[in-house]
């Protein structure tokens, strides 16, 4: 039984690796382009809830005057 155990600590320790692959440049820049539109289409989504935030408080000033 201690046998199995250091077998299957020691096949632990190399299981554990990374591995880093060469990517091809259009693949990295399609992710950098992703990356890009996704932040830019997640601050006009900021924009557009601030702007319904603020639309709706100022129907509530309108409503209560």
């Amino acid at each position: 039984m201690k046998k199995l155990q250091a077998l299957l600590l020691l096949l632990s320790a190399f299981a554990v690796t990374n591995v880093y692959a060469a990517v091809p440049v259009g693949i990295d820049t399609a992710i950098t382009t992703a990356q890009t539109d996704a932040a830019t289409v997640s601050g006009y989504v900021i924009i557009a809830l601030a702007g319904l935030v603020a639309l709706r408080w100022m129907t509530r000033l309108v409503k209560g005057a």
